[in-house]
Formats: C-alpha cells, sequence, structure tokens
C-alpha cells in the first residue's frame, strides 16, 4: 500500500506544478522513479548509489550491473535503463539522484569508515605528488580563484581522476577514496569542478612545477598515444579546455605517474595504461581514523616490485597535515 500512496502524492505534486502534462507519461516517469528509489536502498551508502548511477548514465553497463547484483538489487536492468534514459547522458545527475531518492541509513557512516573501491591505488601515488610538490604547484594555479584554497583541493581532485585516466573517470570523480586523497568536499558538483578548472592559471603551475621537478616533463604536444588516457572532456564535456591549457594540464598529470614509474625498477619507461593495468588497478579496502588512513592495496600483477620499491609505507601529504597514511600490502 505505501508504494501506491508514495506514487499518488508524487502524481498529485507533479500535476500541481506541471498541470498541463499528460497523465501517461507521470505515471511512466513515477513508476520509474519509485522503482529506482527501491533499488538505490539496497545500496550500503550513498556513495555506492552514486557510483551504480554513475556508471548507468555514462555507458559503462556491465560496471553498473557488477555493482547491482554486488548490493543485491532488485530488477537493476530496468533502473539502468531508465536512469539512462532519462539523465540525458548528465553524469552529475548521478549524484543529485541519488542524493534525493536514496532512503538515509545510519550505516553510512560507518561505511565511509571502512570501504572497498577500485581506486583506491591512487594512494600510490601520494608520495610523487608531494615529491614534486603538486599541493603548492596547485595553489600557484588557484591564486586568482575566489576562494583558493578550495580551489586548490578540486584541482588536486581532477588531477588525481586525471591519473587514474579518462576511461575510468565517471566512476572514479565521484569515488569516496578519490575524493578522501584529494581532500576536497563532497559536495563539490561536476559545474563546480569546471568553474574552478576554467578559472585557474594553469600557465603558472607549470611553470612552478618546471622550475622544481626532477622528473622532466612531457614535451608539448603530450604523446598521441597517452593523449586520450588524460582527456577528462570525453567523459565530461564541461571539463573542455583550449588546446594548450589541456595538454598542459596532461603534462602534470604525466610528470606524476611517471615520477611514481621512476621508483619502480625497471618501469620508467612504462605508459599510464600499463602502469594502471600493472600497478594501480584492483579492489583496496580503506580503513579512516581521525589521524591516519590504512590502505590495503590489492593483488596485482606487478605487487613484487611494490615491494621491492618500498611502495608499502606510510607518509604524510601536505595538505593532510598530522594524517599517517598507511600502505598496506594485500597478504599482510
Amino acid at each position: 500500500m505505501s508504494r501506491h500512496a508514495n506514487a499518488l502524492r508524487l502524481f498529485a505534486a507533479a500535476r500541481h506544478e506541471w498541470p498541463g502534462s499528460d497523465g501517461a507519461g507521470l505515471c511512466t516517469a513515477i513508476d520509474g522513479l519509485l522503482l529506482l528509489r527501491r533499488v538505490l536502498a539496497a545500496f550500503a551508502a550513498l556513495q555506492q548509489a552514486r557510483e551504480f548511477l554513475a556508471a548507468a548514465i555514462s555507458g559503462a553497463l556491465e560496471r553498473a550491473r557488477q555493482l547491482g547484483r554486488h548490493a543485491g538489487c532488485e530488477a537493476v536492468n530496468t533502473a539502468i535503463e531508465f536512469a539512462a534514459r532519462n539523465s540525458q547522458s548528465n553524469v552529475a545527475w548521478s549524484e543529485m539522484a541519488a542524493d534525493v531518492l536514496k532512503p538515509a541509513q545510519a550505516e553510512d557512516r560507518a561505511v565511509r569508515d571502512a570501504f572497498l573501491t577500485e581506486s583506491g591505488g591512487i594512494f600510490l601515488l601520494g608520495p610523487a605528488f608531494a615529491d614534486l610538490n603538486i599541493h603548492y604547484t596547485l595553489r600557484q594555479a588557484a591564486e586568482n580563484c575566489e576562494r583558493p584554497v578550495a580551489a586548490a583541493a578540486v584541482l588536486r581532485h581532477l588531477l588525481a581522476v586525471c591519473c587514474l585516466g579518462a576511461v575510468r573517470a565517471a566512476s572514479s570523480i565521484t569515488d569516496p577514496a578519490v575524493r578522501l586523497f584529494s581532500g576536497i568536499d563532497s559536495r563539490v558538483s561536476l559545474a563546480e569542478m569546471a568553474e574552478v578548472l576554467h578559472a585557474a592559471n594553469v600557465k603558472a603551475a607549470l611553470r612552478y612545477l618546471e622550475e622544481r621537478a626532477e622528473v622532466g616533463l612531457a614535451p608539448l604536444p603530450v604523446a598521441l598515444d597517452h593523449s586520450d588516457y588524460f582527456n577528462l572532456a570525453a567523459v565530461f564535456p564541461e571539463f573542455e579546455l583550449a588546446f594548450e591549457p589541456e595538454q598542459a594540464w596532461s603534462r602534470i598529470a604525466h610528470a606524476i605517474l611517471r615520477h611514481f614509474a621512476s621508483r619502480q625498477p625497471g618501469f620508467a619507461g612504462s605508459s599510464p595504461g600499463y602502469l594502471w593495468q600493472n600497478f594501480l588497478a584492483g579492489t583496496s579496502a580503506i580503513h579512516v581514523a581521525p589521524e591516519r588512513v590504512e590502505v590495503r592495496l590489492p593483488e596485482v600483477p606487478l605487487s613484487l616490485v611494490l615491494r621491492i620499491s618500498g611502495a608499502y609505507c606510510s607518509y604524510e601529504l601536505p595538505w593532510w597535515e598530522g594524517v599517517e597514511i598507511c600502505l598496506r600490502p594485500p597478504s599482510e
């Protein structure tokens, strides 16, 4: 009965707001929203619901089905189809829809404090971010933004997403591990990210980095076989920049990956895609405490190389003073 009562309330509110709307169309939309709400309720945490919708909207259908099956959702294919059809390919809709439709659960806080993620490999890049002074590099880029500290965090987040690859951007941009790493406010929308990206002075950032980087930056333009790896605009059109700024951000992301690769014996010349597949991919477990973040990294093809290079270590980041990040191997 509650489902029908909810449908009637939605129908009455919609007809009041749009009196000329077709009744049959409203009924179909309401049925779809109620179904989507039931599906989202199956996810343990709000972030997981967002990831499911983002995958459905961006066309990563197998990923969406996998997330839905893992959560025990019913009618998951119908929900995916409804989300894809009504979102108009706007990935930002996933965050808004999940926030509005998913019932609140008391367990969300606990899940945020201990969760699984496909993007935990970003923490392996933390020492490269620190060694290359990325924190201060992005301060230069954000200096003229309205809120420089918050803008620098947004740029750091976009750079982290860029390092993980454009093909994964639809999920990594909302991933709790990447947001945690970046220190970005979870309420920052795609539109706000795009606004910061377009306002930032990437030339100032590049000058600062070139003066201090020990690992050389790739020349402009970024090699054609790497350019697609970093192209976030292919996933989020609102992030599209002119050629030179886009290439400049790609060079910075490429420098971070090159620095990470230089610390892995024998893999300094590896491509970004190869580094992802062999070092950064896989499901990590994150445990968050007030002064400590523990990342249990997955078994990857080159885990032995990570052991040899000392990648399983503890470190701090300049934007997270007093917080120890502990990288743990899968078997420990």
